[in-house]
């Protein structure tokens, strides 16, 4: 596939993939030449994204069938567009954090916990690959490389129509966030698992200012810090974190400060 951008669109694939649904080859076979359009394979490119596509997903495949790519080869590893997938593209809530953290080049069996969280619907893993490969394929096998990212997310972040989809999504994923504070700065609820580490982690930071309170004999600050580290030890226990399988709070033993 040939662009005249500094950059892969991440839903080429699926432009592939009309192309090959309209090729209809007799063997299936997933790997196609393609040196010239077949009559007719644009117009129906054009229709089943009409018929498919909605919102900001149908804006940015607009855009890219408007730069007119240049499809030599079509190379596949799905031949098949599961309805799933398409339930995820219309899914406001779970679209953004899938985006995001496509776009943060998490993998999909980290992915899959949160839309199981934000749906009544149960996606599997391959639903969220069918999904990341066809709209957001950031994958090195299908020839994405990072250094794409940034001039991507610049053309997004300059494209008005776009921008207003898109904008705070590039925003957060360039960011340095956790996956934790990428879905909270989402406006969505962590995942259970990312809610304890990221308690624990609060934990471990105010055990150290207890200590050095304990050194300083601040008693004000020791008392502030000891009670936020018995809450917190609360609400871990609560949240069913196991302390025996970490070696400093094995025998958590709280200093006392010296009277």
């Amino acid at each position: 596939m040939v662009s005249d951008f500094p950059f892969l669109f991440p839903n080429r694939k699926l432009v592939e993939f009309f192309l090959w649904q309209h090729a209809d080859p007799p063997d299936k076979t997933k790997h196609l030449d393609y040196p010239k359009a077949l009559p007719g394979a644009w117009d129906h490119v054009r229709k089943q994204a009409d018929l498919l596509l909605t919102g900001a997903a149908a804006e940015l495949f607009k855009i890219y069938l408007e730069s007119k790519p240049r499809i030599t080869q079509i190379k596949l590893r799905y031949t098949a567009l599961s309805q799933r997938s398409l339930e995820i593209s219309r899914t406001p809530d779970v679209r953004r954090v899938i985006d995001s953290l496509v776009i943060k080049n998490r993998p999909s069996k980290e992915i899959v916990p949160y839309a199981a969280t934000l749906s009544f619907n149960k996606y599997t893993r391959y639903d969220i690959n069918q999904y990341c490969y066809f709209w957001w394929n950031f994958n090195k096998r299908d020839g994405w490389l990072p250094e794409y990212l940034l001039p991507f997310a610049n053309f997004i972040l300059q494209h008005d129509t776009l921008k207003r989809h898109y904008g705070d999504l590039m925003e957060v994923s360039l960011g340095n966030l956790s996956r934790y504070e990428t879905v909270l700065s989402l406006g969505l609820n962590p995942h259970p698992e990312d809610l304890r580490q990221q308690s624990y982690h609060e934990l471990c930071q105010c055990y150290l200012q207890l200590v050095k309170a304990r050194q300083a004999n601040d008693q004000p600050r020791y008392s502030e810090w000891l009670r936020n580290v018995k809450i917190l030890i609360a609400c871990l226990r609560e949240m069913g974190f196991d302390f025996e399988e970490v070696d400093s709070f094995d025998e958590l033993k709280i200093p006392e400060i010296k009277q």
